[in-house]
C-alpha cells in the first residue's frame, strides 16, 4: 500500500494501456501529438510517472504532421521535446509549397533514430515543385535508419524519375516494402548532379519484399540508365484508374509469386513484359463508382491472361469483376456469354496441368430505386454458372461468389445494403 492506495502492477497497467491503444487503433489511425485523438491514452499518461512512461510508445509510435501543422510540430520536437522522437515508429508528413525546411529541420529528424516505416505526401499542386528529399534533410534520415517500409504518395517526379532512384538508394540495404503513386510531369527537369550524389549503376534493393505501384507506371531505368535489382521480390501491386497504356516491360520481376491487378476495363491492357511468372494471379475489376459492362471486363481478363509470357507457371487464379447499374439494363448483368468466354480462358489454363484454383468473384451494385431486369433471379444464375463450369466445378477447382447489393442513401449517408449472395 502507498498512502492508502493500492499500486497496481505494471504488467496489468500495460495490459490496461494496449487495450486502449486497439480500441483507438479500430477506430481510426493514431495521430500523434494530438490528445483529443487518442483522450484515453492521454488521460493514462497524465496518471503518474510509471503510467506516462509506459503510454508514451503507444501515444507517439505513429505521429502525423499535415502541412497546416508542418513547422509548429516539427518546432516543438526540436525545441521543446526531442525525446518523444525516438519512440515513433512510423511517420506521416504531407505537405505544401507552405512548409519550410529550416536549418534545424535535418538535426530535428535525426532523433527519429527508432523509425520503420515512412510516408510522404505532396499535397502542393501538381505543377508545382516539392522541395528536394536531401535538402529537406529527409535524406540523410534515411541514410542513417533500417526504414522498412516507404510510401510516396502523390510524388511529382523529374521527367526521367531519377529522384526516385536516389531516395531508393538511401534506404535499399533495409527496405521490405515500397508503395510509389508517381506522377512524371516532363516539363521538371533538375540537373541532379549539382544536388544529389552520384548514383551507382544499379540500384539493389536485396530486402524488398512487397511493392505497390499507384497510378503511373515509370519506366525508371530505361529513362537513367540505371538499373534497378529486386532479386528477392514476392508480391507486386499494380492499381491504375486511367485508360492510357502502360508497360511492365522495363522491370524485372521474373522473380515474383504473387501479381495483383486493379484496373478499369475500358482502359488499355498491360504490357507484362517477357519474363513476368507469378504463380497467383489477381484480376480485380470492381471499380464500383463507374458503370462496367461485363463484356468488355471479359475482354480485359483474356486479353490479360493471354499476355502472361510463362501461363504454366500459375497456380491460383482470382478474378473479380463488378458493375454497378442504373436501369433495367442487362448489359450490365452477367449473362451466360460471359460465363461461357470466361470458362475457355479457365480451361486454356488448366490444360497447361499447374493450375489449382481458380475463385471468381461476380457482383452487381444496383443503384438507388433501379429495378432488376425481370430476367435475372439468382436462381437461374446459380443454374447457368453450374451448367457452364461443370468441369471445373467437377474438378473441384473453381469456387464462384455472386453478390447482388443495392446502393442507398440514409440520412444523406450512401450505404450498401446486400440483398443476396450464394456460393458455388
Amino acid at each position: 500500500m502507498r498512502h492508502g492506495i493500492q499500486v497496481l502492477p505494471v504488467e496489468l497497467i500495460r495490459r490496461i494501456i494496449s487495450l486502449l491503444c486497439e480500441e483507438n487503433t479500430e477506430e481510426e489511425d493514431l495521430e500523434g501529438l494530438d490528445p483529443i485523438r487518442t483522450p484515453d491514452l492521454a488521460a493514462c499518461a497524465l496518471v503518474c510517472h510509471s503510467w506516462s512512461d509506459i503510454s508514451r510508445p503507444y501515444i507517439f509510435r505513429t505521429i502525423t504532421i499535415c502541412e497546416d501543422s508542418w513547422n509548429s510540430r516539427f518546432s516543438f520536437l526540436h525545441f521543446t521535446s526531442p525525446h518523444l522522437c525516438k519512440y515513433t515508429r512510423e511517420l506521416r508528413l504531407s505537405w505544401n509549397t507552405s512548409c519550410l525546411a529550416p536549418e534545424w529541420f535535418s538535426d530535428c529528424l535525426e532523433h527519429f533514430a527508432n523509425l520503420l516505416t515512412l510516408r510522404l505526401e505532396n499535397r502542393a499542386s501538381l505543377v508545382t515543385q516539392p522541395p528536394l528529399i536531401p535538402l529537406m534533410g529527409i535524406g540523410s534520415l534515411l541514410a542513417n535508419i533500417p526504414l522498412k517500409r516507404l510510401h510516396l504518395r502523390k510524388w511529382i517526379s523529374f521527367d526521367d524519375a531519377s529522384d526516385i532512384l536516389h531516395i531508393l538508394s538511401l534506404c535499399s540495404a533495409s527496405l521490405e516494402e515500397l508503395s510509389l503513386e508517381v506522377f512524371v510531369i516532363s516539363a521538371r527537369a533538375q540537373p541532379l548532379d549539382q544536388v544529389l550524389p552520384t548514383l551507382p549503376p544499379v540500384v539493389h534493393l536485396p530486402a524488398l519484399r512487397t511493392l505497390v505501384l499507384l497510378s503511373e507506371i515509370p519506366d525508371i531505368s530505361q529513362a537513367t540508365g540505371i538499373g534497378i535489382e529486386i532479386p528477392h521480390l514476392e508480391t507486386l501491386t499494380i492499381e491504375v484508374e486511367g485508360h492510357d497504356s502502360w508497360s511492365l516491360a522495363g522491370w524485372n520481376f521474373h522473380h515474383i509469386s504473387r501479381l495483383n491487378l486493379t484496373a478499369p476495363c475500358e482502359g488499355a491492357i498491360p504490357d507484362l513484359g517477357p519474363s513476368i511468372r507469378p504463380s497467383h494471379l489477381t484480376i480485380n475489376l470492381s471499380k464500383r463508382q463507374s458503370r462496367i459492362p461485363y463484356l468488355p471486363a471479359v475482354a480485359w481478363v483474356e486479353g490479360c491472361i493471354r499476355r502472361l509470357p510463362f501461363p504454366e507457371h500459375l497456380h491460383q487464379l482470382t478474378i473479380k469483376i463488378a458493375s454497378s447499374s442504373h436501369t433495367r439494363d442487362a448489359l450490365l448483368y452477367p449473362q451466360r456469354t460471359h460465363y461461357e468466354s470466361l470458362n475457355r480462358i479457365f480451361q486454356s489454363l488448366v490444360d497447361h496441368q499447374a493450375l489449382r484454383r481458380i475463385d471468381l468473384y461476380i457482383g452487381v451494385l444496383v443503384q438507388g430505386s433501379a429495378d432488376m431486369p425481370l430476367s435475372f433471379s439468382m436462381e437461374s444464375e446459380i443454374g447457368t454458372l453450374k451448367e457452364v463450369f461443370a468441369p471445373l466445378f467437377g474438378a473441384e477447382l473453381l469456387a464462384v461468389r455472386l453478390v447482388l447489393e443495392r446502393l442507398i442513401c440514409c440520412n444523406r449517408v450512401w450505404e450498401t445494403k446486400l440483398i443476396m449472395q450464394c456460393n458455388v
